[in-house]
């Protein structure tokens, strides 16, 4: 009777079914979206017969997330709508969620006010339920739709406060290396070290990036020569390397130092290369009235004419509407936490669960006795068994869970770039910049080792003057080393070889 209770007790239950399909599917987000909108699909149909209206909801967003990046905005608007009409019966992270990702859908398709609108209602809900990551990428997407409109003060002042967060600046990867001063001549010298730390140049990503911003500073100093040399070099290795990011702003910059210079034929091709590889509508909006001038400066009245009309077209498309009273009002009204403080309530959230899991595993112990001795209260007894195990199993979910949002956390450097804990294997000091290596990049920041070391949690640990090391990657060691793996050296001094242990 016991068996046969304890094994019809133990069957599936059909909400953790759909929890383990939407895990699965949060398994591919990053490896094969088709995999991932697989399981989100299953796991929405299955919500739908039980009608069960949050994991519905939250069964949406998971596959509108794929629906997105598969660039099916149409359909992942009108899912959505579901949604909308049930907010009230939503949790304050699926409010958040929802209009976060309508937010997405309407800046993917350039739609900047509503994709503003949609991101501040996402922060009122995330401010609401506490939800500190939801805040973050909500604050950085705002300050990237500011940078796309030309706001740049409303853009530091959000990028400002994802940062204060503890969010990942997710801004283009030109301006995570560009250094961190307002002088274009020191900037150029900086960017100069850069290059010279790179070997092989004309096949480094990282060279094309650094190119590419030495260009721009050399478009604040109006020199049009080194414009055009800077961003040629950048161009040559993002199509040998096959990388596509800002060809089209570096087409456009070429296009206008030869405008500048008066050559009207190398500024016409060069602007309409940049029309070419650029897909966005104020870009072309901006490049087509630079092309416009150059056309007339060349003579041709009648092609001018032509863009002149397309560009009274574009402008009549975008129709972007600014809102700074509203913004305004409703910025005031967000708090910022710091990355330590949220380190700390996550560890000590994990210690709660750990101490949760052993007090049920003793209850199991105990209600398998007593089911084992009272044979005929078997089934009673049995039905606890098992809301035991469940109880257990919830809490190792949700102890596993908040080891991965540790693992998540990101130091935040002073260029303002993200390094995720987990994947940071050790820092060298070298004068006053820190190198960040990881294995697949290395980052510099100019920093202290000190002052980043206060930053990080315990299993980082200094072990000589120039390095600081996390223990988790340690593979050997010896007297005056260790080896980070794989294979990775890295010196051992006596004055910190205690830190090892």
């Amino acid at each position: 009777m016991l068996l046969v209770s304890f094994f019809s007790l133990a069957q599936v239950t059909p909400k953790s079914e759909i929890d383990t399909l939407l895990r699965k599917a949060l398994v591919f987000h990053k490896t094969n979206q088709d995999s991932g909108l697989y399981y989100a699909d299953i796991a929405y149909s299955k919500s739908r017969a039980l009608n069960d209206v949050p994991l519905i909801a939250r069964s949406i967003i998971y596959k509108n997330t794929y629906l997105i990046t598969k660039k099916q905005y149409d359909e992942a608007e009108r899912l959505f709508d579901y949604n909308l009409k049930h907010l009230d019966s939503l949790s304050e992270v699926l409010k958040g969620d929802t209009f976060y990702n309508l937010g997405s859908i309407y800046y993917l398709k350039e739609n900047y006010d509503l994709a503003l609108e949609s991101y501040f209602s996402a922060i009122i809900h995330y401010n609401q339920g506490g939800i500190d990551k939801g805040l973050q990428k909500a604050y950085l997407q705002i300050g990237v739709i500011y940078s796309k409109l030309d706001r740049p003060d409303l853009a530091d002042y959000f990028y400002d406060k994802s940062m204060a967060s503890g969010a990942d600046n997710h801004a283009s990867e030109e301006n995570n290396i560009q250094p961190a001063t307002h002088d274009e001549h020191e900037k150029l010298l900086l960017s100069e070290k850069l290059l010279s730390g790179i070997d092989d140049k004309h096949n480094s990503r990282l060279a094309a990036i650094i190119y590419y911003n030495m260009a721009q500073s050399y478009v604040a100093l109006n020199d049009y020569n080194n414009i055009i040399k800077y961003h040629l070099e950048s161009i040559k290795i993002k199509e040998r390397i096959n990388y596509a990011s800002n060809k089209d702003r570096s087409y456009a910059c070429i296009g206008e130092a030869y405008y500048h210079l008066g050559k009207d034929d190398q500024a016409i091709f060069y602007l309409k290369k940049a029309l070419d590889n650029s897909p966005k509508r104020a870009f072309k909006l901006e490049t087509n009235q630079l092309l416009a001038k150059a056309y007339e400066m060349a003579g041709d009245y009648k092609s001018a004419f032509r863009i002149s009309n397309a560009i009274n077209h574009v402008k009549d498309s975008l129709n972007l509407i600014e809102e700074k009273e509203r913004i305004a009002k409703i910025t005031a009204q967000f708090e910022t936490e710091k990355q330590a403080k949220e380190i700390l309530l996550l560890e000590k959230e994990n210690q709660h669960k750990e101490l949760l899991i052993s007090k049920k595993q003793k209850n199991i112990w105990k209600w398998s006795l007593f089911a084992l001795i009272a044979t005929l209260a078997s089934i009673f007894l049995g039905q606890k068994l098992m809301r035991s195990i469940q109880r257990l199993k919830t809490a190792e979910y949700e102890k596993e869970q908040i080891a991965k949002k540790v693992e998540e956390i990101a130091v935040i450097l002073n260029n303002k770039s993200k390094v995720y804990l987990d994947q940071l294997k050790y820092i060298k000091s070298d004068g006053n910049y820190l190198e960040f290596v990881t294995d697949d990049k290395t980052i510099i920041d100019r920093n202290k080792l000190k002052d980043i070391l206060n930053t990080l949690p315990p299993n980082f640990v200094r072990v000589h003057r120039s390095y600081v090391i996390n223990k988790n990657f340690i593979d050997a060691l010896n007297s005056k080393s260790l080896f980070l793996k794989p294979n990775i050296e890295i010196p051992v001094s006596r004055t910190y070889k205690a830190n090892i242990a």
